[in-house]
């Protein structure tokens, strides 16, 4: 089971990407969302690691971030915050 949200906090806009699969090791935490980096539950599903981080590198261009936590529902939870800038910014 997959869930996406998005929220406001304060002038932070968080997109939050979660599931109920085996989660994400803490010690992998680190290595995701760098180029061709793969999580080892991953090694049988196709890809070349490049997606986290395309997504990595576009919230830091727009002053944002990568994170990832544990999911509430057992599984992984992936975080952008995002800075919200006013229209007048």
């Amino acid at each position: 089971r997959v869930m996406i949200s998005a929220r406001a906090d304060g002038k932070t806009l968080v997109l939050d990407v979660a599931d109920s699969g085996p989660g994400i090791a803490e010690q992998e935490r680190a290595e995701l969302g760098k180029a061709f980096a793969r999580s080892k539950g991953a090694a049988d599903v196709e890809g070349t690691g490049l997606g986290l981080a395309l997504v990595r590198a576009l919230a830091r261009v727009h002053g944002g971030e990568l994170s990832f936590h544990d999911s509430p529902e057992g599984g992984a939870l992936v975080r952008v915050s995002l800075p919200v800038l006013s229209a007048g910014a």
